[in-house]
């Protein structure tokens, strides 16, 4: 995006070190994105956030701190926090993960101004899980960009249905056949939310 200049800092964000920070001046929108191979998903367990310590006299607050799937209701949202200036906010989904075929991270310092580059992100921690294409929540999602279905995602349905791949079998009946294109034709017109 011609909006945004992701950036790495080394420290001054809280307790922090070695920081993805959106770099430019009033922008303040920035997103990292995780995705997953076809036939996985992307895990997200927790991640950490904090403020430029000598930007701030108390803890600012931001206007919000959001993880999408594909959908585009939040999986995780939380509006107005505030971002630890001397340590960290801590976000931790390790007793419910957070899983999608891709996740994106996003925050929300708009309402900073000119302070809007003095949050930052760090700490991702995330893995992914083998998903046969009958669990999966977008199996005709086969190409990038994920989260849009369009002629690639078709184009490689049809090189992985006509060599065999058992990533075409998507109703999971261990046979490719007529049964699976019709399943993904009808997933294809679903969409993925």
């Amino acid at each position: 995006d011609l909006n945004q200049d992701p950036s790495w800092w080394g420290t001054g964000y809280g307790d922090l070190v070695d920081i993805f920070f959106e770099d430019r001046d009033g922008n303040g929108q920035a997103e990292i994105i995780l995705t997953a191979d076809y036939g996985y998903e992307v895990i997200l367990h927790s991640f950490d956030m904090a403020a430029y310590t000598s930007a701030f006299s108390t803890d600012p607050t931001i206007n919000a701190v959001r993880v999408y799937g594909c959908g585009a209701t939040p999986l995780f949202e939380e509006i107005d926090p505030a971002i630890s200036r001397t340590t960290r906010s801590a976000y931790d989904f390790s007793d419910q993960p957070l899983r999608a075929r891709e996740l994106r991270i996003q925050f929300d310092s708009a309402n900073l101004g000119g302070l809007s580059d003095d949050i930052a992100l760090d700490n991702i921690r995330f893995s992914q899980i083998a998903v046969e294409p009958v669990d999966m929540a977008c199996p005709a999602d086969y190409a990038s960009p994920i989260c849009v279905f369009n002629f690639f995602d078709v184009s490689e349905f049809l090189a992985r249905y006509t060599s065999g791949s058992d990533s075409a079998d998507i109703n999971g009946d261990g046979v490719l056949n007529f049964f699976d294109v019709s399943s993904f034709l009808n997933q294809y017109q679903i969409g993925c939310n």
